[in-house]
């Protein structure tokens, strides 16, 4: 980790999953329904285990584009033989993961320490309700399945006022998100991993609450960048540091 990507940083995006929910936790818990609807349904358990197993990895390696996309990742997961079973699965997949997702420990208390420091925005790059503590966001920036990861860190920049360097993305997701956000020009990437290094990452961390170690000290906003509840921020590229502390 090079110190100098981290030294002008003034605002922290978000990336929901993995990092702020336990959406891993959710995907096994949800597979585990599946995987057992589909053997009291009258499937081979090895059969069962591999067609969950199938979708579960496509659901992680590429960017979830809606309902539809399930279902044709379920149709291919469950091969010719139990196809028929795709919306059953998807149906009780959905509703399981939906239940089973949780907000990481010590998340309240980690955003309202970075927003003394920080500008802080929630990019949520699928359907989804906003989490219960949107309200600790100076930005919360969704589109569902319909924009793209380009557009979703463009108009996080532009609506915190913040340049792309000045940025910083923490994201437990695909490789795929960190190359957008390399392709934005952000500043920094953040990854929350418990599997060790990361190479495209300027910074791995293993539990989101650790994410202020590998951030600058003595940030804060500029006397003209306080007004919070009117969504309006002026850039902090200039001199005049208020020291939250």
């Amino acid at each position: 980790m090079g110190p100098d990507k981290f030294q002008n940083i003034t605002t922290i995006l978000f990336d929901l999953d993995n990092t702020l929910i336990n959406s891993k936790a959710a995907e096994r818990i949800a597979s585990d329904h599946v995987f057992n609807y589909l053997v009291m349904d009258g499937v081979r358990p090895p059969n069962a285990r591999a067609s969950v197993d199938k979708f579960l990895s496509s659901v992680r390696d590429e960017a979830p584009q809606g309902e539809a996309w399930r279902l044709l990742q379920w149709r291919h997961a469950l091969g010719p033989a139990h196809a028929t079973r795709a919306a059953a699965s998807d149906a009780l997949w959905r509703a399981a993961h939906t239940r089973a997702l949780r907000p990481c420990t010590g998340v309240d208390d980690l955003l309202l320490a970075l927003r003394h420091r920080f500008k802080v925005g929630l990019i949520v790059p699928r359907d989804a309700e906003e989490p219960r503590w949107g309200g600790s966001f100076d930005v919360v920036v969704g589109g569902g399945t319909s924009v793209g990861w380009a557009w979703l860190l463009e108009e996080a920049c532009r609506r915190l006022d913040s340049a792309p360097l000045e940025c910083a993305l923490v994201t437990g997701g695909r490789e795929e998100v960190v190359r957008m956000a390399r392709r934005a020009g952000l500043g920094a990437v953040v990854r929350v991993e418990d599997g060790g290094a990361v190479e495209d990452a300027d910074a791995v961390v293993r539990d989101v609450r650790d994410i202020p170690e590998v951030l600058p000290e003595g940030r804060g906003f500029t006397s003209r960048c306080q007004q919070r509840r009117l969504g309006f921020f002026h850039s902090l590229r200039e001199e005049g540091w208020m020291n939250f502390g």
